[in-house]
């Protein structure tokens, strides 16, 4: 039984390390994957599309014995979406935190023009020419870690990476019989200032799933609150098993 790990925009595998560590005090195996276009040395830009997200969080799963737990934070949550789509039998549940959790045919640069925070645009710096964005240092606690430590937020600043653009303009799609057969969880962070709870809970409303949960802090649980994640993480499971 696995916790398969998938980062959000600007971020990679390095987020995850505290969550992972708190797992593993607690007798859960997790692994986190760094996407395409967000090692240190990528160059991102309009190459890199939602689907190959997909494709590479499927090539992670198919490589994990027993249940595997998909675990999608802001971006990623449109991507869990796209790969269990494509690979339902590979999973056992969606969890999804203070995630995109999207309806078919939806967008996420939609959903966050709509229903997020458009404040947030001061925080990124757009190369349309190259397909990427890049967010600016003077933002980045105000907006993503604005309950972390100052030591997170420092050594978070530097392995932030650049974002290609084109995975955030792509649909999601998905079915009843597919993605939408598979439980799905969602934990919100009420002091998110990049996804507000108010549109965090809207997407649950209109999709809703299997449970929720509350945890009291800012976008970036992993860093901010990793024990408390990785609590309501493992309660989840008890509660897929029963679902299915």
């Amino acid at each position: 039984m696995t916790f398969l790990l998938v980062h959000g925009a600007w971020h990679g595998a390095w987020c995850w390390d505290p969550l992972v560590e708190a797992l593993d005090r607690r007798g859960s195996a997790a692994v986190s994957i760094t996407l395409p276009g967000h090692g240190p040395e990528d160059r991102p830009g309009w190459d890199i599309s939602l689907g190959r997200y997909a494709a590479a969080v499927n090539e992670a799963a198919a490589k994990l014995d027993g249940e595997v737990h998909v675990v999608g934070h802001s971006m990623g949550g449109a991507i869990i979406s796209a790969a269990a789509e494509a690979e339902p039998n590979h999973y056992s549940s969606l969890i999804y935190v203070a995630a995109f959790l999207l309806r078919s045919g939806e967008r996420i640069i939609g959903e966050a023009r709509k229903h997020g925070n458009n404040d947030m645009s001061e925080a990124a710096t757009i190369d349309l020419l190259r397909g990427r964005s890049s967010l600016k240092y003077e933002h980045i606690e105000k907006y993503l870690y604005n309950t972390c430590s100052s030591d997170d937020i420092k050594i978070a600043a530097t392995h932030l990476v650049a974002q290609s653009l084109r995975p955030l303009l792509g649909k999601v799609r998905h079915s009843p019989d597919r993605w939408g057969r598979l439980p799905r969880h969602y934990i919100h962070c009420t002091q998110d200032n990049a996804i507000p709870l108010s549109h965090q809970e809207l997407m649950v409303d209109r999709l809703p799933c299997t449970s929720v949960a509350y945890l009291d802090c800012d976008h970036s649980p992993f860093l901010s609150q990793p024990d408390i994640l990785a609590d309501s993480l493992i309660s989840t499971k008890s509660v897929a098993r029963g679902s299915r």
